[in-house]
């Protein structure tokens, strides 16, 4: 081999393990930002994590109040028999209506009754 080839392999060889030395550097800087992404994700995670975590205790605070007053609310047997003493009032209340017309009408006639007497 002459020295032509010597500095041809030469220079071969080192464009080779640059290339090699560069590609070793951009695999480990992306591995470093991957990591670093990584790590920020993490973070955040936890971070949302722990505000979950608030929330939960605070809706299991709203629902423990919310059961334990669901308790002394009324139950459908309740509401079914305040229903029918409703309805009882009620046709009550229209009786007593149609009783209060019949004393109104009476009570006009007998002022009506009065009054004609009086002009006599």
């Amino acid at each position: 081999m002459g020295d032509w080839d010597i500095k041809t392999l030469a220079v071969i060889v080192n464009a080779i393990g640059n290339l090699a030395i560069g590609a070793w550097l951009y695999l480990d800087r992306k591995s470093d930002k991957t990591n670093n992404r990584i790590d920020e994700i993490g973070t955040r995670v936890k971070e949302l994590d722990g505000h979950i975590a608030e929330k939960l205790e605070s809706q299991a605070g709203r629902i423990s109040h919310l059961e334990a007053h669901a308790e002394d609310s009324p139950t459908h047997a309740d509401l079914g028999e305040l229903y029918g003493k409703l309805n009882s009032v009620d046709s009550k209340v229209s009786a007593q209506g149609g009783k209060l017309e019949g004393i109104d009408s009476t009570l006009r006639l007998i002022l009506s009754r009065i009054t004609e007497r009086g002009m006599k």
